[in-house]
């Protein structure tokens, strides 16, 4: 959500009931404080007065969750393969880090857990609740508002995406010359004409000029379009704060539904 999650995005959503954020990996000094200049009015917030806001941090290596459970940290995100954007390669699916982490968290009395990848659904998020962690991270789902930053011809990719469009690869970032990542860090994006062409072995340099020229021009059938899994299950653009109670309400219905089913299950000792 770099770039595409700005003040608007996180004050909507922090509007609507959840912790709205502002991607602002790549944002300049002043950049970052006019989205939260705007975050800032949006919240009603005055001219001044502190936000608060916490800071995050990119960790995608597994072994250091025991580490982070002794330390400081307040919230630790478990963020599955199947997440748009950059991640671990060999990351684990969503449910198998879940359960790998939350063990080694409960022992230690350790930060928050909650989970990402791949989530679209008020179902989907009752069924990760339903593991164990304390909430959940949903991104590509939210490019899909008229707040978010996402460019327009981004979001109609989206849209017209099904499941199986979404797939991670090293040749994302190769064709667009994006080669400062750390060995063993990949990206999810929707498949298009330069991974095609990449995987066909064609010269990567030709790739990057055609590269080049597609995003001056918004070519999304060259240019890449992060989304997660779930991105299939995405079909209209709707307000952040929209969105989130009506994930909530979703949420709410489907984990009532579940607890429905075991209040009158027959107990098969008796």
């Amino acid at each position: 959500m770099a770039t595409i999650a700005g003040g608007s995005l996180a004050a909507q959503v922090t509007l609507g009931g959840g912790f709205g954020f502002i991607g602002a990996s790549i944002f300049t000094y002043d950049q970052l404080v006019e989205q939260l200049n705007i975050a800032r009015s949006e919240l009603g917030a005055l001219q001044g007065s502190p936000l608060r806001i916490g800071a995050g941090f990119i960790g995608w290596v597994l072994d250091e969750d025991e580490q982070a459970s002794k330390r400081a940290i307040k919230l630790m995100l478990d963020s599955g393969k199947e997440a748009g954007g950059h991640g671990f390669s060999a990351a684990p699916f969503l449910k198998d880090l879940i359960a790998s982490t939350l063990p080694l968290i409960r022992e230690d009395g350790g930060p928050v857990v909650v989970g990402a990848g791949g989530l679209a659904t008020g179902e989907q998020i009752a069924e990760i609740l339903s593991l164990g962690v304390a909430g959940v991270v949903l991104g590509t789902r939210f490019c899909l508002t008229p707040e978010s930053r996402y460019r327009e011809s981004s979001r109609k990719a989206l849209l017209a995406a099904s499941s199986e469009d979404s797939v991670r690869s090293y040749g994302f970032d190769q064709v667009a010359g994006y080669l400062k990542w750390p060995k063993g860090v990949d990206g999810r994006a929707l498949r298009n004409v330069s991974l095609d062409e990449y995987e066909k072995g064609e010269d990567i340099e030709t790739l990057r000029v055609k590269y080049k020229e597609a995003s001056s021009q918004n070519d999304t059938n060259r240019t890449m379009v992060w989304a997660g899994t779930g991105v299939g299950q995405m079909r209209d653009i709707r307000p952040a704060k929209q969105l989130v109670e009506e994930l909530y309400r979703d949420c709410l219905a489907h984990m009532e539904s579940a607890k429905h089913l075991t209040f009158n299950a027959v107990d098969p000792s008796k």
